[in-house]
């Protein structure tokens, strides 16, 4: 008895549905791969946040820096210490190096590079002054240095919308680091604001003006959403997943904020730590719809 093969016809409607099934099951894959990688960012950013509560419990409730530099008794360098470094006995994960914390739970898995997050700058500033004797000391006072002191957590008014932890963008020249992994700059998130406006149809920046926009579809901030050699682009938030990024709050919880909902009222302003910027909160600013929410 002759077996009766394939016709040209039949492999070809077969070859079809292969061709068709893939189209329609590969973005799924796509999506799940995204979706995986977001769930592992928020997962990192729960503990990286816990681990900054921790560490202010131990010290009267003062957050630690973002970035300060270890001395001896003379006053010379040893080594940077910044907020990875300054967590890292209370989550024990990643890797500590010369600069940083790399790996582990600092490495968000949106991108290729060994750390990928930064604090909220006004909350946990650096210890920056010159370079003679000083202290740092982890609740946050300052000795022989004009560095603004770390902010308690008692000082935060509404701690379940204060962001202190997100993923920011990366620096490609900086080898295979690539991101910072210390500080999100809150100041420019809203200078910076003042020249550019965001077109969502578009994804491009054609406008500038007064006054800021710091919040919603047409924020500023959102311009810099991209991996480059240029500040402050890898000091800005980074919306990897979706447009939208994961964020680590002042009260111990992490989750997922689409791009649009990201607030410099609600989210990065704390009362004391922007003298000048009290007035954006007046009636008829930029910030007076929020004003009870700060």
């Amino acid at each position: 008895m002759k077996r009766r093969g394939f016709t040209l016809i039949e492999l070809l409607v077969v070859i079809a549905i292969i061709a068709i099934l893939a189209a329609i099951l590969f973005p799924v894959f796509a999506q799940a791969k995204v979706a995986a990688k977001k769930a592992a960012d928020v997962s990192n950013q729960k503990q990286i946040t816990l681990g900054h509560l921790m560490y202010a419990s131990d010290y009267d409730d003062y957050f630690c820096r973002n970035w300060y530099v270890n001395t001896d008794a003379g006053g010379n360098w040893k080594e940077d210490i910044n907020w990875g470094k300054a967590i890292l006995p209370y989550v024990k994960s990643g890797k500590a190096s010369l600069y940083d914390v790399i790996g582990g739970i600092f490495q968000t898995p949106g991108t290729p590079y060994d750390r990928g997050y930064a604090v909220h700058d006004q909350i946990m500033p650096s210890c920056v002054a010159n370079w003679g004797n000083r202290t740092c000391t982890g609740n946050g006072t300052v000795a022989n240095s004009a560095g603004n002191a770390s902010v308690s957590q008692t000082a935060i008014g509404n701690l379940t919308a204060k962001l202190i932890v997100t993923t920011t963008g990366v620096n490609p020249t900086w080898g295979e680091h690539g991101a910072p992994g210390s500080n999100m700059d809150s100041s420019w998130w809203w200078w910076g604001a003042q020249t550019a406006k965001y077109d969502p149809g578009t994804k491009t920046c054609p406008t500038s003006g007064w006054p800021p926009v710091v919040y919603g579809a047409n924020a500023g901030f959102r311009c810099y959403n991209a991996d480059t050699t240029d500040w402050p682009y890898w000091s800005m938030p980074r919306f990897r997943f979706a447009e939208g990024a994961n964020v680590g709050y002042a009260d111990g919880h992490a989750h997922f904020q689409r791009a649009e909902n990201f607030n410099w009222c609600t989210m990065m302003y704390v009362d004391g730590l922007y003298p000048n910027d009290t007035w954006t909160f007046d009636p008829g600013n930029f910030c007076a719809p929020f004003a009870g929410l700060k």
